[in-house]
């Protein structure tokens, strides 16, 4: 019974001995990718400010919060006076400082809004603004739709349904007042000679002219000659001038 116990505690010291090690070996690789990430650093920033030169301009540090003078060939940097304004490349902060040599961000941010209730508005970090599309009821002002929710950035509703059935009536919602309105169809006569007077053997019901379907009035007796029609005045030609059946009369 002792010898057993004794393996188990041998086994349990031996485990606590595997995870300190892993636990040692993992500190030591983040240190060191932390090292290798501050040299790269270091050498860009190296490579970037320039240190010999024969004018200022080319002593162009890429800092906003430096001044940058040649002197005597060689590049002499100088940090603005804390509090001066600059520009730190992020669109999403507004009034930004210098404060010990770097631009630091505003406490103010840009507010991004672009009156669209659909879209939800935010600013990303050195990117700007972004107007991402929701799913919220809304409202599109318009009486003849109901059940208003937000689709692909637009305010859409159910359109409301007006059909009363009868093929012989034009129907529409009023967007006004969100009323059904209906609107009786129209006798057109086809008028070849475009006299305003058409034939009495071909008609249609419709909400507007359509081609030959012109004429509103009838009882044209020769829909090939525009003299000749019911308003036509009679003449001594052998000829029914106005349609009353009659020649000369």
């Amino acid at each position: 019974m002792k010898k057993h116990k004794h393996k188990k505690s041998k086994f349990l010291w031996y485990l606590i001995g595997i995870i300190a090690i892993l636990l040692t070996i993992t500190l030591a690789l983040a240190m060191y990718a932390n090292d290798i990430i501050n040299s790269l650093t270091d050498d860009q920033e190296k490579r970037e400010i320039p240190t010999i030169c024969k004018i200022d301009s080319d002593c162009n540090d890429q800092n906003t919060c430096t001044g940058d003078k040649c002197v005597n060939n060689s590049c002499i940097y100088s940090n603005l006076q804390d509090g001066a304004f600059c520009d730190n490349n992020d669109p999403c902060s507004i009034k930004d400082i210098c404060q010990d040599g770097k631009c630091i961000g505003g406490q103010e941010k840009l507010k991004c809004n672009d009156n669209n209730i659909c879209t939800e508005d935010s600013c990303v970090p050195y990117e700007g603004c972004t107007y991402k599309p929701n799913q919220k009821p809304c409202d599109d002002n318009n009486k003849c739709t109901s059940d208003d929710i937000c689709k692909e950035g637009v305010c859409t509703g159910k359109q409301k349904e007006c059909d009363d059935d009868d093929d012989d009536t034009e129907e529409w919602c009023d967007k006004s007042d969100g009323l059904c309105k209906y609107k009786s169809c129209t006798t057109y006569y086809y008028d070849e000679d475009n006299d305003g007077f058409g034939v009495n053997s071909k008609s249609k019901c419709l909400f507007s002219s359509s081609g030959k379907y012109t004429a509103t009035k009838k009882d044209d007796c020769n829909d090939n000659n525009k003299d000749i029609n019911p308003l036509a005045k009679e003449t001594c030609d052998a000829i029914d001038n106005y349609c009353d059946g009659q020649i000369d009369e």
